[in-house]
């Protein structure tokens, strides 16, 4: 499972007005059959996802299962990002994003790939500041581990030692490579691009030997309507993943910026080494093969913070 209750801050939920509205045939739990919300004084526990979204825990006796209920922040009438409502989702951008994940949800499988988000459905709650309802999506999880704390967290180790982080990057590569070859061939176009290619937006998520990287929060997205990447926006990209630990040198942390906004030019860059990562990225963008896995021990060791120099980390990662 990719993911660390431990790591991620608890809200409370409570229960609310409204009904869930299924999607497809994915069970769900009787327990997340009414609509939960967040709330100062729930009596349920959960695990905070970024500012809108939890993390629901059902116990079972064949396992533990995650759920994630995106959009269960309650709206007040009062905020928003640019124009639209946050927190909250409209109906249509609930189902929206429900439909893009089976899609893709059917596409990973066909590698036998176990899919990070199975969609089950959403909460229309009943609002009186919205005659058309908000709503919140309820989908199973297989990781809720996000690429932006993990590489504040890998860099901090791993920052003098630069052959490692490149070996790493460029799997990391590989990966946003095969992720956008998902996307043209689902034709899914994205509505609001440099918004949602945003490290925030790729998860962890265990598959055979290790783990995948796998972009979400498909709220922007749509099925038709692909549009290829630009090669500036590549070519940034590359710039982007060589100097990922002159963040560091500079005093600057890589959540402070997104894809293709770090401030290094052309002159900074080595441009052998920006070949070979087009190379990575194009490779598994234009075959779709599926990347080798990110190592799992790696993986883990960061993302349970634990505290490890690099002179013993090699040792540590051959006992996990």
């Amino acid at each position: 499972m990719g993911i660390s209750l431990d790591c991620k801050s608890k809200v409370q939920l409570k229960q609310t007005d409204g009904y869930f509205v299924p999607f497809g045939s994915f069970d769900v739990p009787e327990i997340l059959q009414s609509p939960w919300i967040m709330s100062d004084v729930g009596g349920q526990e959960a695990y905070s996802v970024g500012y809108r979204s939890s993390v629901f825990l059902v116990e079972g006796v064949d396992g533990n299962s995650f759920y994630k209920l995106k959009g269960c922040r309650p709206y007040d009438g009062t905020y928003f990002r640019g124009t639209s409502i946050f927190g909250v989702l409209s109906p249509e951008k609930a189902l929206n994003e429900l439909r893009v994940t089976d899609v893709l949800k059917t596409f990973y499988e066909s590698y036998g790939v176990v899919s990070p988000h199975n969609p089950c459905g959403y909460y229309l709650y009943d609002n009186p500041i919205d005659s058309k309802g908000l709503a919140c999506n309820v989908i199973e999880t297989n990781g809720e581990m996000r690429l932006t704390p993990f590489l504040n967290k890998f860099l901090e180790i791993f920052s003098y030692d630069t052959d490692f982080v490149d070996d790493f990057i460029l799997n990391v590569v590989e990966w946003l490579g095969f992720n956008q070859y998902s996307l043209k061939h689902c034709n899914i176009g994205i509505v609001k691009f440099e918004d949602s290619i945003d490290p925030a937006n790729y998860i962890f998520s265990t598959i055979d030997g290790g783990y995948g990287l796998f972009g979400v929060d498909h709220t922007s997205s749509e099925l038709g309507g692909y549009h290829e990447l630009s090669d500036n926006y590549i070519s940034n990209l590359a710039m982007e993943s060589l100097f990922l630990n002159k963040c560091l040198q500079k005093g600057m942390s890589y959540k402070d910026f997104k894809l293709c906004t770090i401030p290094f030019s052309i002159d900074d860059c080595d441009m052998s080494k920006i070949d070979a990562v087009l190379g990575r990225y194009y490779n598994f963008y234009d075959s779709g093969c599926l990347p080798k896995p990110l190592d799992s021990r790696i993986v883990d060791a960061v993302e349970l913070n634990i505290d490890v120099n690099i002179s013993d980390f090699f040792d540590y990662i051959k006992h996990l």
